[in-house]
Order: structure tokens, then sequence, then C-alpha cells
């Protein structure tokens, strides 16, 4: 047991304080949601802009991924700081009270995630997490899952040379949108958001 526990233990008469009435930590607990949360809204949101198509929550994949890209046998989780233990952030600072609890419970939590992204691994997807201070900054965010979403050698732009994720990037921040043609396994096809005249 840590000494800063201890402390609290003896300080508090043995158990742990909430300067909150029970009806209304039950309140506030039961606000928080497990999907469908901020930043994984931004990210899908980000995401779908940029003109990327995927699944939500696939429960049929190991951990139920938040977006999932079937064609490209691709994941991205998007982690709350404070639920899944982000070491180094400041967002994941351990409660004050009940510690014996919160402690364990997000030790579990990072271990089901590691069990997640493992099974996910060996079934031959690529796993990417996203923690919840890394969508502050949407273009950081947009290229990051860009270049996750996107390796070189993938899916090639038939103009200019350029990797597709370059030009995804480049589309995403560009409007209007033109159409532009990719090759994918050998057939042509043309991807647009506005109708080819």
């Amino acid at each position: 047991m840590s000494r800063a526990l201890a402390w609290l233990r003896l300080t508090s008469g043995g158990a742990a304080v909430d300067n909150l009435r029970p009806e209304v930590r039950r309140a506030v607990m039961s606000r928080i949601r497990s999907v469908d949360t901020r930043p994984e809204l931004l990210v899908r949101s980000v995401l779908h802009r940029a003109g990327y198509r995927f699944r939500v929550h696939r429960r049929d994949l190991p951990g139920t991924p938040d977006l999932v890209f079937p064609a490209r046998r691709k994941v991205v989780f998007v982690h709350g700081c404070f639920w899944h233990g982000h070491t180094g952030c400041a967002r994941a600072v351990m409660p004050k009270s009940h510690q014996d609890y919160w402690w364990p419970k997000i030790v579990r939590t990072q271990s089901r995630d590691k069990e997640a992204t493992d099974s996910l691994r060996l079934l031959g997807w690529d796993v990417y997490v996203i923690w919840e201070c890394e969508t502050r900054c949407t273009m950081k965010l947009l290229e990051r899952l860009v270049c996750f979403l996107e390796r070189p050698g993938q899916m090639q732009r038939t103009t200019e040379g350029l990797v597709l994720g370059e030009s995804r990037w480049l589309q995403a921040v560009r409007r209007p949108r033109l159409p532009r043609v990719y090759r994918q396994s050998g057939r042509a096809r043309v991807h647009s958001s506005a109708p080819i005249s």
C-alpha cells in the first residue's frame, strides 16, 4: 500500500471521503458514456470529411473497435485518457478518493485493451490507438490517421506519383474536391465527392 493511500485512510477514519452526496455522484457518473464520446465523434467526423468510410463498433471483433476499415484490415480505438490510464498525460490523474477502487479498475481496463489489441493483431488486423488528448489539433490528428490508413505501396495515385495518403490529406485541406483516379488492385476507379460531368 502506498504511503499516500495509507495517510488518506488514517486522516479520513479508514475510508476515503467524497465531496459529493451519493445521489449527486451517481447522477454525474451515469452521464459518462462508453460509446459515441466527444473524442470518438470528432475522429469520426474528421475521417468522414476526408472521404474515408468505415464501420462503427463491430461486436464480432475482439475489443469492439471504435472504427473498423474492413477493406484495409485496420481498426482504430479512441481511448479516454483517464479511463484507459494514459501514462504521462495530465488528464489521467488518479482520483484522491476511493483509490483502492479506481487503481484496480484502470489496471483491468489496460490489460483488457492489451488483450484486444493482441487478439486483433493475431487475426491480421492493424491496430491504432488515439488518445483523448491527441484530438485537440484536428490537422495533426488527420495527418496521423492518414499515415496509419494509407501506407505506401498499398494504394498509389496514378498521376504525379504521389502516395494516396498525401493526396487525401491535401484533399481534406483544400476545397472543392476534384475527381481523381486511383489504382487499386489493378483496377482503375474514380473517387469523387462531386458529380462527374
